[in-house]
């Protein structure tokens, strides 16, 4: 598995491929994000689909990311998160612009991480 690969599936994971996403890409990360922590706050959704399930999986990645550090980053190198809502050991982010650059910052993380998990296989 190339890390170009990793790159365009990660793209595609975070594009308009549900029915219900949307055109316009700032309308879609609005509905991206408060599905994510609608799942996060009260569990599935009738309709939760199974990229929603992998979105959640890469957003809450990102969210632990900055309380616990990751592969490119230590905790304590971190901003901190104004408007933010605490479950269990993660930190939900409220304002969508913090959560997309937590995504952004964590895009080498992610992509390490899928391309050495994928090479297993």
């Amino acid at each position: 598995m190339l890390h170009a690969h990793v790159r365009d599936s990660i793209h595609v994971i975070f594009d308009c491929v549900r029915a219900d996403d949307g055109e316009k890409i700032e309308e879609f990360r609005k509905r991206l994000f408060e599905r994510f922590r609608k799942h996060m706050f009260e569990g599935s959704q009738d309709d939760m689909k199974l990229i929603d399930s992998v979105r959640s999986v890469i957003l809450s990645y990102c969210c632990l990311a900055h309380e616990m550090g990751s592969l490119t980053q230590r905790p304590s190198q971190r901003t901190s998160l104004r408007d933010a809502t605490q479950v269990g050991q993660m930190t939900i982010l409220e304002d969508d612009s913090q959560l997309r650059h937590l995504l952004e910052e964590e895009d080498r993380s992610i992509s390490e991480i899928m391309v050495h998990t994928l090479d297993l296989f």
